[in-house]
Protein backbone atom coordinates (compact mmCIF):
# COMPACT_ATOMS: atom_id res chain seq x y z
CA UNK A 1 0.00 0.00 0.00
CA UNK A 2 1.22 3.47 -0.81
CA UNK A 3 0.92 6.63 1.56
CA UNK A 4 0.74 10.04 0.99
CA UNK A 5 1.78 11.72 4.88
CA UNK A 6 0.82 15.49 4.52
CA UNK A 7 2.57 17.94 7.18
CA UNK A 8 5.43 16.84 9.99
CA UNK A 9 8.83 16.82 10.23
CA UNK A 10 9.91 13.33 11.52
CA UNK A 11 7.38 10.70 10.24
CA UNK A 12 9.45 7.65 11.05
CA UNK A 13 7.20 7.28 13.81
CA UNK A 14 4.00 7.56 11.97
CA UNK A 15 5.38 5.17 9.30
CA UNK A 16 6.08 2.62 11.89
CA UNK A 17 2.45 2.41 12.80
CA UNK A 18 1.47 2.76 8.95
CA UNK A 19 3.44 -0.15 7.95
CA UNK A 20 1.96 -2.18 10.60
CA UNK A 21 -1.17 -1.95 8.20
CA UNK A 22 0.34 -3.00 5.50
CA UNK A 23 2.02 0.46 4.04
CA UNK A 24 5.50 -0.37 2.26
CA UNK A 25 5.90 3.18 0.29
CA UNK A 26 5.61 6.56 1.39
CA UNK A 27 5.46 10.16 0.00
CA UNK A 28 5.68 13.25 2.03
CA UNK A 29 5.00 16.42 1.90
CA UNK A 30 5.61 18.79 4.32
CA UNK A 31 2.97 21.08 4.20
CA UNK A 32 4.16 24.01 5.83
CA UNK A 33 3.90 26.57 2.67
CA UNK A 34 1.02 27.31 0.17
CA UNK A 35 3.22 26.21 -3.02
CA UNK A 36 3.12 22.93 -1.39
CA UNK A 37 -0.27 22.56 -3.43
CA UNK A 38 1.97 22.71 -6.70
CA UNK A 39 3.30 18.91 -5.80
CA UNK A 40 2.22 16.53 -7.44
CA UNK A 41 0.31 13.52 -5.98
CA UNK A 42 0.61 10.19 -7.20
CA UNK A 43 -1.94 8.04 -8.88
CA UNK A 44 -0.79 5.29 -7.55
CA UNK A 45 -1.44 6.69 -3.68
CA UNK A 46 -3.83 4.32 -1.80
CA UNK A 47 -4.17 6.22 1.68
CA UNK A 48 -3.26 10.11 2.36
CA UNK A 49 -2.90 10.82 6.35
CA UNK A 50 -2.90 14.58 7.03
CA UNK A 51 -0.97 15.41 10.53
CA UNK A 52 -3.62 18.55 10.93
CA UNK A 53 -1.03 20.42 14.05
CA UNK A 54 1.39 20.60 10.89
CA UNK A 55 -0.31 21.68 8.00
CA UNK A 56 -2.45 25.24 7.11
CA UNK A 57 -6.04 25.32 6.73
CA UNK A 58 -6.06 26.18 3.41
CA UNK A 59 -3.68 23.70 2.67
CA UNK A 60 -5.78 20.54 4.54
CA UNK A 61 -9.13 21.77 2.52
CA UNK A 62 -7.24 21.35 -0.65
CA UNK A 63 -5.51 18.09 0.08
CA UNK A 64 -8.97 16.81 1.74
CA UNK A 65 -10.75 17.70 -1.57
CA UNK A 66 -8.12 16.32 -3.81
CA UNK A 67 -8.86 13.03 -1.82
CA UNK A 68 -12.60 13.42 -2.09
CA UNK A 69 -12.23 13.95 -5.57
CA UNK A 70 -9.95 11.15 -6.36
CA UNK A 71 -12.10 8.56 -3.98
CA UNK A 72 -9.33 8.56 -2.05
CA UNK A 73 -9.45 7.30 1.63
CA UNK A 74 -7.66 9.93 3.99
CA UNK A 75 -7.37 10.54 7.78
CA UNK A 76 -6.95 13.19 9.33
CA UNK A 77 -5.25 13.38 13.00
CA UNK A 78 -3.59 15.71 14.74
CA UNK A 79 -0.35 13.82 15.71
CA UNK A 80 1.74 10.62 15.98
CA UNK A 81 0.32 9.92 19.48
CA UNK A 82 -3.81 10.29 17.94
CA UNK A 83 -3.38 8.22 15.19
CA UNK A 84 -1.98 5.51 17.24
CA UNK A 85 -4.88 5.75 19.46
CA UNK A 86 -6.89 5.49 16.73
CA UNK A 87 -5.25 2.55 14.94
CA UNK A 88 -7.24 0.09 16.24
CA UNK A 89 -10.41 1.35 15.30
CA UNK A 90 -9.14 1.82 11.52
CA UNK A 91 -6.48 -1.34 11.22
CA UNK A 92 -10.02 -3.30 9.95
CA UNK A 93 -10.31 -0.69 6.84
CA UNK A 94 -6.79 -1.95 5.30
CA UNK A 95 -6.59 -5.54 6.14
Amino acid sequence: MSVLIVGGDKIDDIKKELEKLGADRFMHFSGRKLKSLKNVISKRIDLMVILTDCVNNDLMESYKNTARTRNLPFICTQSVNHFRCCFESIKNIFV
